[in-house]
């Protein structure tokens, strides 16, 4: 687990994928490693699987709000903007401050 901190803050995606699906191999509910799978699939623009391991991830922790915004910029980038609209209103209803998900509702 610990290596895949250093991937996340080199920016080292295929790396970091490759760590947290090891992680995942003997551990497959790890949130952290489930959590740093999505950033990397986000950040390589695999939106389809960010979508499906951010919403494993909020559907198991509906109170969090990264998973939740992580799963709104997936659904943004893939064209879905309706949901994603949805997701950062459910999160600024919440959390009125949230930067990601204002941010959210203003991209085009």
């Amino acid at each position: 687990m610990g290596i895949t901190l250093a991937y996340l803050a080199g920016k080292n995606w295929r790396e970091l994928e490759r760590a947290c699906r090891d992680v995942l191999a003997i551990d497959p509910r790890n949130a952290t490693a489930l959590a740093r799978l999505g950033a990397a699939q986000y950040w390589t623009a695999n939106y389809a699987d960010a979508i499906v391991t951010y919403r494993r991830l909020s559907d198991d922790y509906p109170s969090d709000l990264d998973y939740r915004t992580g799963l709104g910029w997936s659904l943004m980038k893939t064209g879905k903007s309706a949901d994603a609209k949805a997701i950062f209103n459910a999160v600024l209803a919440v959390s009125p401050d949230n930067v990601s998900a204002r941010q959210g509702l203003t991209t085009p």
